[in-house]
């Protein structure tokens, strides 16, 4: 995720082992922060979860990003989901479950299951 972040001009750090409830840390040349919770996922499943203290992140950081690493195709893709589509989508469980729904990552998922959340 790193280079990606260079690929769109901004400078990352990965901060994963920090326990801050993100895993990189990613400055624009303007040095704005993005904060980003990395997950990979087969989008067949249509959700992702995240732990209590990822979830905090996302209330406490206007500028949390939520970014699905998968492959199609044999390629590595990634969807990044803002902070605002994470809060209005996310529902608790044990951990906070993020659907992966097309209004929230413009995808469709393959097989996903049709649910009334």
């Amino acid at each position: 995720m790193i280079k990606y972040e260079e690929l769109h001009g901004r400078r990352a750090q990965n901060v994963s082992s920090e326990k801050k409830g993100y895993d990189i840390e990613s400055k624009d040349r303007e040095g704005n922060t993005r904060y980003i919770e990395v997950k990979k996922r087969d989008l067949k499943y249509g959700f992702v979860f995240l732990t209590h203290n990822e979830f905090m992140n996302f209330l406490r950081n206007e500028n949390s990003w939520l970014y699905i690493v998968y492959k199609e195709n044999g390629e590595t893709r990634v969807i990044e989901i803002s902070r605002e589509k994470v809060l209005k989508h996310a529902k608790p469980e044990l951990k906070w479950r993020v659907s992966l729904r097309k209004e929230v990552t413009g995808r469709r998922a393959r097989n996903q299951r049709q649910d009334s959340t």
